[in-house]
């Protein structure tokens, strides 16, 4: 597993995930304490060992606009749970444009869905609705932007990191 660590912002709301590297960093040149750290994970050096800082908070307020997430093939299918839009699979998963792009459908979250290479073949270049009466089945996602914070709990549950819990509003 990747070491990684939960960069809180000075008001205790979570800013960023970042390497350890950057967490020893911050902590190291006095812009971010220590909120948690992991006895059983430890970090050697040549002379020392160090506990390892899975949660560290900035000492001064950083302000923030909402952060961006692009819609890449990992974060749609992340947003979508990993499973099929239209009939539930989880296998041989790839992303299906729900108006194709032959009839001017765009790259964005609204028009991209998680698909299974089955279900995205027999849709085709087909609109949406015509695919869902043919086939019986029914769209099963609510197509929307994912926050950050969702992203962060995603790598939180993935990773079993239990002390970012509290932090990430669980």
């Amino acid at each position: 597993m990747k070491k990684i660590s939960l960069l809180l912002n000075a008001s205790y709301d979570p800013f960023e995930i970042i390497s350890f590297e950057k967490a020893m960093c911050l902590v190291f040149s006095e812009k971010a304490d220590i909120v948690f750290e992991n006895d059983e994970k430890k970090i050697r050096t040549v002379s020392k060992e160090f506990k390892f800082p899975e949660v560290i908070r900035l000492k001064k307020l950083v302000r923030f606009n909402k952060r961006y997430i692009a819609p890449t093939k990992r974060n749609v299918m992340n947003r979508d749970d990993w499973k099929c839009s239209y009939c539930g699979s989880t296998k041989n998963l790839t992303i299906d444009h729900i108006i194709p792009k032959v009839l001017n459908g765009t790259n964005d979250y609204y028009n991209l869905t998680t698909c299974c290479d089955s279900c995205n073949r027999k849709k085709g270049d087909k609109p949406l609705e015509q695919f869902l009466k043919e086939t019986g089945y029914h769209f099963k996602r609510k197509t929307n932007i994912p926050t950050y914070l969702k992203e962060f709990r995603d790598i939180c549950e993935r990773n079993s990191i239990d002390s970012w819990k509290p932090f990430l509003f669980f």
